[in-house]
């Protein structure tokens, strides 16, 4: 058996599909668990129902109920089709069907009809399906004392340990340790809410692994545990984050949060997040979504974006290469959600689809520009607009985008950013803020550069250890290198993480408002003091350099040069080069592509640009790297820097 689920105002919908189906139910339910049910719809509204096998009619009835259930097609349709139709086929979305189509007497007698004889299950559905109709329509008394059956449903809410663990409500009995439930929008406003109401207040959160560092990061009072840890840690019963929202219905008449989960900042470069498509598996997705282009085509001209999309297709990510104004977020917009909600709380405002990240904007007080598809979810109100939540967001319909009103919106969100607070940094010296970065092409001596700079009393951290290549030392930081600069190659950009064999695109641009902090944790896990003057050499760094750049624009770069043949000899000397390549052209070709990106490097960063030629240091000629001791407060010594070549 397997099932999935579908999100509407009216809740999650399972789809089973059981035993050998016809080949056209089958493609129908792989379409509505797509989130494409109109398409699903137009399929099993084709077919002939009577010329399919047992197992094919039970798809296409099941099917039909569930789009019903979302609110497609005719109501008079509907009454006619459902006497076909057996009562034991899918109760559940039959009930939930006759309500989505203002149908409750008829809803009513049905569920009085079955009522007696059905399972706990069932019974639990049709009070889940009568508390979100009752939301949908604002009725807020009466939806959220229907809303604790969510979790015993047939079409119940996911994301929940509930197997694991007994879930009381909040409303009926406090405990001392909650669960987040729902998506990740969800999540972020239930934590807001609970945030206003709670305060500092000691509490014990249960969550996926993803949850527990941006939990620890907003609430360091409270603990935060893997759920997998519930039966090793004898956990019985907890409330649910969502509990609160009828909380704080109760206390304030309103479910707005009280509390920011982080304050806005002015992260710079100043930029807008952007998504096109809302939703996640349990949602209906072909209502929340608009082209990218027309979202393109939307956009101002004169502002730049950081896309919030975290399932981009390969074709959006060509479009997206080909807009100069668009950035890439350099982590992983699913896994690390403390530097998701760090870059929306540095964003001027977020523009599209109701999502996720309407949510985090709202939570972190950023404001919000929503197309608003045709069926809102019911958080936003009978009205369906987002300032029922947020007082920050502007509503407008999904099918009629304003845009002058999106240009006059982007310049006052743009003014309103200048005035916020600079995000606050580890690093608190004045030379902390300035390091060193040495790159260049590998074999063309940053290695020798970093070691002067290094004996001069540059800190380096633990680097990575010499060997014949380089007998005195890498003098590259081993945890930079292993813990980011490779997964970041990796895993985002799809390159290669030795930096070789596939380059980055270099028509993708990468933004990193949380690199400052990922490095400033790992520097202080290494042992940096925060104060002293510090430095990073990776010949990768030309790879990455705008996201070094954004995160420290007054460092001093450092780009050390050597003629070209001279680096295509040493590379195919070289035993962990010439592993990639024996042929002089391959390394000929990779000189010059990385020096392109040097040049790049050189012409668009703030900060100064020192240029180091290796064959001025074995001459003995160190006026450059002297230079950039000088400049950072090193002890400089003409003396010790001859003994290094030595």
């Amino acid at each position: 058996m397997e099932q999935d689920a579908r999100d509407t105002a009216l809740g999650p919908i399972y789809v089973r599909l059981e035993g050998p189906a016809a080949a056209a139910p089958a493609h129908a339910v792989d379409l509505f668990r797509a989130g494409r049910v109109e398409a699903a719809a137009e399929l099993i509204a084709g077919l002939d129902r009577d010329a399919l096998d047992a197992a094919g009619r039970d798809t296409v009835d099941t099917l039909y109920l569930a789009t019903r259930a979302l609110g497609l097609g005719d109501t008079a349709e509907l009454l006619a089709r459902l006497p076909g139709i057996p009562d034991d086929t899918r109760p559940d979305l039959r009930y939930r069907a006759l309500l989505n189509h203002d149908r409750t007497a008829a809803a009513a007698a049905f569920r009085h009809r079955v009522g007696p004889q059905a399972a706990d299950s069932l019974r639990a559905d049709f009070a889940w399906s009568l508390a979100l109709r009752a939301l949908h329509r604002g009725h807020w008394r009466a939806g959220f004392s229907l809303y604790r059956h969510r979790f015993h449903a047939i079409n119940k809410v996911h994301g929940a340990p509930t197997q694991a663990l007994t879930h009381v409500p909040a409303t009926d009995r406090p405990c001392d340790t909650m669960f987040l439930e729902q998506g990740l929008g969800d999540s972020i406003y239930h934590l807001a809410l609970i945030k206003g109401l709670r305060g500092d207040a000691p509490l014990r959160v249960l969550a996926t692994a993803r949850w527990l560092p941006l939990i620890r990061r907003l609430f360091p009072d409270w603990s935060a545990v893997d759920e997998n840890a519930i039966g090793r840690l004898g956990i019985a019963e907890a409330n649910a984050s969502g509990d609160y929202m009828g909380i704080a219905w109760a206390q304030a008449g309103h479910r707005r949060p009280t509390a920011r989960l982080m304050a806005p900042l002015r992260a710079m470069p100043r930029r807008f997040g952007i998504l096109w498509r809302g939703g996640s598996h349990q949602n209906r997705v072909e209502e929340r979504q608009v082209p990218l282009a027309d979202l393109l085509a939307l956009l101002p001209q004169d502002q730049r974006y950081l896309v919030l999309q975290h399932d981009m297709t390969d074709d959006e990510r060509r479009l997206i290469a080909r807009d100069r104004r668009v950035d890439l977020p350099a982590f992983d917009l699913r896994a690390d959600l403390e530097s998701l909600v760090e870059a929306v709380a540095g964003l001027a405002g977020v523009i599209g689809v109701d999502g996720s990240a309407i949510h985090i904007a709202g939570c972190c007080g950023v404001p919000a520009w929503v197309l608003m598809n045709a069926r809102p979810h019911w958080y936003w109100g009978p009205d369906g607009t987002v300032a029922t939540l947020y007082d920050d967001a502007v509503t407008v319909p999904l099918g009629a985008p304003d845009p002058d009103g999106l240009a006059g919106w982007c310049q006052a969100r743009s003014e309103d950013h200048a005035r916020r607070a600079r995000p606050r940094r580890a690093l608190r010296g004045p030379a902390s803020k300035r390091p060193v970065l040495v790159t260049g092409v590998p074999r063309s001596g940053t290695s020798l550069t970093m070691g002067l700079l290094a004996q001069a009393g540059l800190w380096t951290g633990t680097t990575v250890p010499g060997g014949p290549p380089n007998p005195k030392g890498f003098f590259e930081n081993a945890r930079v290198r292993e813990g980011l600069t490779k997964p970041v190659l990796q895993r985002l950009m799809a390159a290669d993480p030795l930096g070789v064999q596939a380059l980055p695109d270099p028509d993708l641009r990468f933004a990193g408002p949380h690199w400052a902090r990922l490095v400033s944790q790992i520097l202080a896990d290494d042992g940096h003091d925060g104060r002293a003057a510090w430095g990073v050499k990776d010949a990768k760094l030309t790879l990455l350099w705008p996201l070094w750049a954004e995160a420290f624009p007054d460092a001093h770069w450092v780009i050390v040069i050597r003629e070209r043949e001279a680096v295509v000899r040493s590379c195919l000397r070289t035993p962990f080069m010439r592993r990639h390549s024996g042929d002089p052209a391959f390394w000929r070709l990779f000189h010059d592509a990385y020096r392109g990106r040097q040049a790049a490097l050189a012409a668009r960063v703030r900060g100064p640009v020192h240029h180091v030629h290796f064959e001025d240091m074995l001459a003995g000629r160190f006026d450059a790297v002297a230079a950039i001791a000088q400049a950072q407060g090193l002890t400089w010594s003409e003396e010790a820097a001859r003994d290094f070549l030595l």
